[in-house]
């Protein structure tokens, strides 16, 4: 799972007019529960608002119904397309689907199917699909799948990610601290994560010293806020540094929608002294890269 989630950093259905093609929307495709529905979702970064990918109105987004989205692991998208893994249950066995999504013509493709064998590490990038898996007997061995053709591979060896060439970022990250790589100066310290976007970087900076809570007594113990991160987002343009605070959350995951970006938190929560990771307590953090303006969304 460590390795997915790496990668995953790495890479980094409504209706429409004529002159609104699906495209030219800002939207972020991912999964997510909405009315009680874990399903294929798409979030609007100019409105803030989240609708079903399936734009059947009775469906109800489940394999009884024969949702084309219906039990979909995950999701990356590339473009006008995107990618998604979904369970497929048959009398012969379980299978993993790989689909397509074209945007533009909102259609939704059945490309191959392989065996539900898999080890944690699966990850769409750049029109393929890699995943380790093992074997009956135990072996580990790689598969390859071609999202375009559907064509399986499978190998003793790991293939290597092609990798994607992008200009040089303004700013570099190296001991928790960023710099402006023209000027050499530290912009910001303490930083423990960043995204970066060419001449923009988001960060996310914890507080070195953590503030008293208060002490369970069910536990014995103390609580410290260990959650109370801010949000930087910094512009080459101006250097100007937006602070941005979302209470007891993380930063988990940076993308980029036409001109916003789109940054997903998940939320903390004590339970009994113990802090739990709560992925869909969070909400989005969009930046408008025009105007600077920043909106937060959180979830219901």
């Amino acid at each position: 799972m460590k390795k997915m989630l790496v990668l995953l950093l790495l890479l980094s259905f409504a209706s429409c007019t004529a002159s609104e093609r699906p495209t030219e929307m800002p939207y972020l495709y991912e999964l997510g529960t909405l009315d009680g529905v874990y399903t294929m979702l798409k979030f609007n970064a100019a409105t803030g608002s989240t609708t079903f990918v399936c734009q059947d109105p009775l469906c109800s987004h489940s394999w009884s119904d024969d949702c084309p989205f219906a039990m979909a692991d995950y999701c990356c998208s590339d473009g006008d397309m995107v990618y998604y893994r979904r369970f497929l249950e048959y009398d012969t066995g379980n299978m993993w689907g790989l689909c397509t999504y074209d945007i533009t013509e909102q259609k939704a493709r059945l490309v191959c199917e392989t065996d539900v064998c898999d080890t944690g590490f699966a990850v769409f990038y750049q029109g393929m699909y890699y995943s380790e898996c093992i074997s009956e007997e135990g072996d580990v061995y790689y598969l390859t799948a071609d999202m375009h053709t559907g064509e399986i591979r499978e190998s003793e060896i790991m293939p290597e990610l092609p990798q994607i060439e992008r200009p040089t970022d303004r700013f570099q990250w190296t001991e928790q601290t960023l710099t402006d790589r023209k000027s050499g100066a530290a912009v910001l310290s303490g930083v423990n994560y960043a995204a970066f976007f060419e001449e923009i970087v988001v960060c996310y900076v914890t507080e070195p010293e953590p503030a008293f809570i208060g002490h369970c007594d069910t536990t014995g113990k103390d609580i410290y806020d260990t959650c109370g991160g801010k949000l930087y987002i910094v512009s080459a343009d101006d250097m100007n540094v937006k602070t941005v605070e979302c209470g007891r959350c993380i930063a988990a995951d940076v993308q980029q929608v036409g001109k916003y970006l789109v940054v997903s938190y998940g939320a903390f929560r004590d339970n009994n002294g113990t802090e739990l990771w709560n992925p869909y307590g969070g909400g989005r953090i969009v930046y408008d890269t025009a105007s600077g303006e920043v909106n937060i969304y959180e979830d219901n």
